[in-house]
């Protein structure tokens, strides 16, 4: 991921309402692996919240 990409995501995730760690995660994940990497960091996020 380039610099300006990474800034990018930064930028969005701060200026969106909610955990921006969160956001910028999800970001990266479908940047670098598309939808099944999302599905997978929303599936580790609901585990690590409901166990």
């Amino acid at each position: 991921m380039s610099n300006d990409a990474y800034a990018k995501l930064i930028f969005l995730s701060q200026i969106l309402p909610g955990p921006s760690s969160s956001q910028f995660g999800f970001a990266k994940g479908l940047h670098k692996g598309g939808l099944a990497m999302v599905l997978r960091l929303l599936l580790a996020l609901l585990y690590h919240h409901f166990y």
